[in-house]
């Protein structure tokens, strides 16, 4: 693969440390984006990348784009891969009998349907369900709810009250909310080409703006609900490229193997 030539910019040492956290949505402020809108903002835009900072939402920085949202597809297997793809072992634990475990590209908790059978190995198979879990509880779980989406052959989320950062009459407060009422937005950081390929310093990071995905937030209801503004839920950028790197590498492997 070629080496993409780096951007000539002038650097003098690492940059202030880095890590997505959640956006304050101020609605008095402008008011949320629409709802079922992809809101692109950039970096230089997010002035608010910081826990707890009431700014207001730079709406007329926002470009925005409608979108459906897909039925659950059908599963798609690929021919089994026969080692773990992680660390290459045959084995899914020392002296174990038991078959490697299925490998799914994307989450099965949000209702992916690429599937690589006999690929993951106990421990990466703990490694890899640790990361997704912990960020999919954090980011998704209130998405997931509003659109029924879940593993297959698994009941639906049966939780029904989310917690959600929000201001009421001045006051900052968090507790939970039915789905029904819940603010819910997903707010996900938006990451340049690997530094691999362009040449960025190991110590920059790569957060290069945000998406910010309206689920089902209205301006208006959460005005009737005396919300004068609310925070999207908590990002950790570390664990959300942990996870996109291991679609890739999971992705790459179902085709090569296949």
């Amino acid at each position: 693969m070629a080496r993409i030539p780096p951007v000539d910019v002038q650097v003098t040492g690492p940059s202030v440390g880095f890590d997505a956290r959640f956006l304050w949505i101020n609605i008095d402020g402008g008011g949320a984006p629409p709802k079922h809108s992809v809101n692109n903002i950039p970096l230089s835009k997010l002035n608010a990348l910081a826990p707890g900072l009431n700014y207001p939402f730079p709406q007329q920085f926002i470009e925005h784009k409608q979108i459906g949202v897909p039925q659950n597809a059908e599963t798609f297997g690929y021919h089994p891969a026969g080692t773990c793809i992680y660390c290459g072992t045959k084995e899914y634990a020392p002296n174990s009998t038991r078959e490697l475990g299925e490998e799914h590209v994307i989450a099965g908790s949000l209702g992916a349907a690429l599937v690589l059978p006999n690929a993951s190995c106990r421990m990466h198979e703990k490694i890899t369900s640790q990361i997704e879990t912990k960020l999919i509880q954090q980011l998704f779980d209130p998405t997931r709810k509003h659109h029924g989406i879940r593993k297959r052959d698994r009941k639906p989320i049966l939780k029904a009250n989310f917690r959600v950062h929000r201001t009421v009459d001045g006051q900052n407060i968090s507790l939970p909310m039915p789905i029904k009422d819940h603010p819910t937005v997903m707010f996900l950081p938006q990451l340049a080409p690997p530094g691999i390929i362009t040449g960025r310093p190991k110590w920059m990071h790569g957060i290069v703006g945000a998406c910010l995905v309206n689920i089902n937030a209205e301006t208006q209801s959460l005005k009737n609900m005396r919300i004068s503004s609310f925070a999207t839920p908590f990002v950790d950028s570390i664990l959300f490229a942990q996870m996109l790197a291991k679609i890739g590498h999971g992705f790459a492997s179902a085709e090569i193997l296949a």
